[in-house]
């Protein structure tokens, strides 16, 4: 296993699999390696100011990433 999204792939989807794919969770989608990754990401995000001034190396990208 190299991946938590690797790991629940073995199971299929549930009944949620429909709502679950319209959450924007960029770990889930295997974008990220590490789940403070996402966690910066989304925080940058809700606070773009401070995202830009304290993380400006990865501020673009987390901005435009959808």
């Amino acid at each position: 296993m190299t991946s938590l999204k690797e790991h629940f792939e073995r199971w299929g989807t549930g009944e949620e699999a429909g709502e679950a794919g319209r959450v924007d969770n960029p770990f889930v989608r295997g974008l990220y390696d590490t789940w403070g990754e996402t966690q910066l990401r989304t925080k940058v995000r809700s606070h773009r100011e401070i995202g830009r001034r304290f993380y400006g190396e990865v501020y673009e990208r987390y901005i435009k990433d959808s």
